[in-house]
């Protein structure tokens, strides 16, 4: 498992869904739509970074911006301020948004868009939220500057589906959409603030739970459980506490553990990796149809096809299904410092772990990993080079402050 950042639904926008709705009394307003109105289904390459799928858009008049592809985000997202106010967006409303404790507030304000557009597909006086402080951090995830999330409002116009092998998504008209065995297994889910949810059942320590999963393709784990929405939900004996990432309501710690077994609709993963966050103090906003969390460790395994209007989705095996899941034998989670995103440093260490154990410290920057400088490297290609098999060595070379060093360190498991 590659560095995790969870975009989990932890927040409650306050009045956002009456701000966005506002746009179906504006005669302006279109929805997500082809350009052509001869066309039924268009198909987009994507690039991808770690588990994120990234689109280019353009706003208004601007440069080509990227945006995320995210199901778990109910609405579009501007989560760089500075691009609004380049952009001069309007400031309409301002919003709250709670945090991860009771106490947090993250302020954000909904703003209209007159045209927002990606490769033959637009939309005109879109409303969106713009986050007033990039609490996501996805462009240093990333190792390039992130802009936005897309998400529902994508969503509910077409078809979506998704093609890990080969980087592609098609949109389709859902009046134009016709089931078929091509598609895969089609399993029904619901809409919560639109949302996608499924029924799974969950297998830990020979307790069989039936758990209600947010389908979350911007989340880069496999699967996140919630302790407390179950009472059988709870975190395994064997596991390891740690930083697992940031949402909207912050930094998020819990734990991290191997569960036996968990089914969807006819398709089995055994000893899935799994993050148990610490949401204690967000029990009142729990919903008794959630208990978690289906994130892009389990979905790239598949061809997925998203059905909001029928309310199914499609799922049918690639080439990744059978795929172990593997965890960050490291230890280590590194963030791509902007503007350039070629700096390379440490942002938080596991106890204990591997690159502790070789004397690395968090904002130690990383300079060359097995004789290679990584300055010519994506993020990505970086944690290729860590994902080698227990025993490994790995000789890196770092800087911390004015001084350079080298050590070497021995992967291993960690839970």
């Amino acid at each position: 498992m590659r560095n995790t950042i969870i975009l989990l639904c932890l927040v409650v926008f306050l009045g956002v869904g009456f701000g966005l709705e506002t746009n179906a009394q504006n005669l302006d307003y279109q929805g997500f739509h082809f350009r052509s109105k001869s066309i039924n289904n268009l198909t987009i390459p994507f690039r991808q970074y770690h588990n994120l799928i990234v689109l280019s858009v353009r706003i208004n008049q601007s440069d080509t911006l990227n945006f995320v592809l995210d199901s778990g985000a109910g609405s579009t997202l501007i989560s760089d301020l500075a691009t609004a106010q380049k952009l001069g967006l309007p400031h309409l409303r301002d919003i709250f948004i709670l945090g991860n404790k009771k106490d947090q507030q993250l302020k954000a304000h909904i703003s209209n868009i007159d045209f927002f557009a990606l490769k033959g597909i637009e939309a005109t006086k879109l409303g969106v939220i713009v986050l007033e402080e990039d609490v996501l951090q996805l462009s240093e995830y990333a190792g390039i500057k992130i802009h936005g999330l897309l998400g529902a409002d994508l969503f509910n116009r077409f078809v979506v589906r998704i093609d890990y092998e080969k980087k592609q998504v098609t949109f389709t008209k859902p009046t134009k959409f016709k089931p078929a065995k091509k598609y895969g297994e089609p399993i029904a889910i619901a809409l919560h603030a639109q949302r996608p949810y499924l029924q799974a059942q969950t297998l830990i320590e020979n307790d069989t739970i039936p758990t209600g999963l947010i389908i979350d393709i911007g989340a880069a784990h496999s699967l996140s459980l919630e302790v407390g929405t179950h009472p059988k939900i709870q975190v395994p004996q064997k596991s390891l506490t740690t930083f697992l990432g940031s949402t909207l309501g912050g930094v998020v710690y819990g734990d991290i553990a191997r569960i036996n077994n968990i089914q969807i609709g006819q398709f089995n993963f055994k000893e899935v990796i799994t993050s148990f966050p610490d949401t204690s103090d967000m029990s009142s906003f729990r919903q008794e149809y959630r208990q978690g969390n289906l994130g892009y460790g389990i979905l790239r395994r598949f061809h997925i096809t998203f059905d909001y209007t029928h309310e199914n989705i499609y799922l049918k095996p690639n080439r990744y299904f059978k795929e172990p899941f593997r965890e960050n034998k490291s230890g280590m989670y590194i963030a791509a410092e902007a503007p350039d995103f070629k700096i390379f440093k440490i942002n938080y260490l596991y106890a204990n772990s591997p690159a502790q154990k070789a004397g690395l410290q968090e904002g130690d920057t990383i300079v060359a990993i097995n004789n290679q400088m990584v300055n010519d490297m994506t993020i990505s290609q970086l944690y290729d080079m860590l994902d080698k098999k227990e025993g490994s060595k790995i000789k890196i070379f770092a800087k911390r402050g004015d001084n350079f060093f080298y050590t070497e360190m021995l992967l291993s498991d960690n839970f």
